[in-house]
């Protein structure tokens, strides 16, 4: 099995139309995995890459059904092109979903999605004990600002949701920060799947436990009652970016940044326990000790600070 980024890139690069040629050098050893999810249009490219220089393009002119040439853009000699070369092939979304919905072990169930997320496609939905299916969506943007367009459809009335990027090319802070706040996940294609061979795919085997630890977790937390220190504590964490155990903070840098700069960190051990509890922090003991947020705490700070 093997990771196949050169297909996500060429997929993000391409909106997922291009000549043959360019997906020809686009995928390399990946075109024939592709291939049975490329199919031809019935029409030619007007310009086309040059494969040995990304910044020089070729004005595509056609003189016969047959006869195709390429003009370079920055002036110089012609060079003649085959038809099959600059030939239109597109993705077919319905066969790309397919097999995403194989590899996350989803019912299938394929929909384009209305504009503003016209770059978005249902590719199926996943199970969760309590509650109704939650939707698997593949966003693939063709243009400036489609990204931000989608994921503020999703978290406008479609919560919870996870949403299939192919890289992280696309994403910002604020795209994260607004899916979190909105009980929404990310899930980068180019780093959770798998290629067995040309036709199967399988989820990277920490995929399935980051999509589970979020589907635990979408209860939505804004309701749940916090003590009156809690909320200090969550935003002093979530300033100090003690986001996952990596940036975790010990209690002393806690305390003065949520209760002030004379707090006695004693006064913070009961609160953290609170969130402990209420799975809104963890932490580490020993050596290198300290509390960090979980996802569900990152998101209930993010909307906390969103009110004061």
């Amino acid at each position: 099995m093997k990771p196949i980024p050169r297909f996500w890139r060429a997929l993000e690069e391409t909106a997922g139309e291009a000549a043959w040629a360019e997906w020809k050098h686009r995928l390399g050893d990946d075109l024939p995995m592709a291939l049975p999810m490329l199919s031809a249009a019935d029409r030619f490219v007007e310009s086309l890459p040059d494969v040995r220089d990304p910044y020089r393009w070729w004005r595509v002119v056609q003189h016969g059904p047959d006869d195709f040439v390429g003009v370079p853009e920055q002036g110089g000699p012609a060079i003649a092109l085959r038809r099959e070369d600059v030939l239109v092939y597109r993705i077919d979304h319905r066969k790309l979903a397919q097999r995403l919905a194989e590899a996350f072990a989803l019912e299938f169930r394929f929909a384009p999605l209305a504009p503003p997320a016209r770059c978005a496609w249902r590719v199926g939905t996943g199970k969760v004990a309590e509650g109704a299916p939650i939707d698997f969506t593949l966003l693939v943007p063709a243009g400036e600002g489609e990204l931000e367009e989608a994921v503020a459809w999703h978290a406008a009335g479609h919560p919870p949701y996870v949403l299939l990027l192919p890289t992280r090319r696309g994403s910002t802070p604020e795209v994260e920060r607004l899916v979190r706040q909105s009980s929404g996940h990310l899930v980068v294609l180019a780093e959770a799947i798998l290629a067995h061979g040309d036709r199967r795919w399988l989820a990277a085997a920490e995929t399935p436990a980051a999509v589970k630890r979020y589907l635990d977790t979408i209860t939505p937390c804004p309701d749940e009652l916090l003590s009156e220190r809690a909320p200090l504590v969550l935003a002093a964490m979530l300033e100090l970016d003690a986001v996952d155990s990596d940036r975790r903070q010990p209690v002393e840098q806690n305390a003065p940044r949520a209760l002030g700069p004379e707090a006695d960190a004693n006064a913070l051990k009961p609160v953290l326990a609170e969130l402990r509890a209420k799975g809104l922090a963890r932490s580490k003991t020993g050596r290198g000790r300290g509390f960090w947020l979980t996802d569900k705490g990152q998101r209930r700070a993010e909307r906390l600070a969103e009110t004061r």
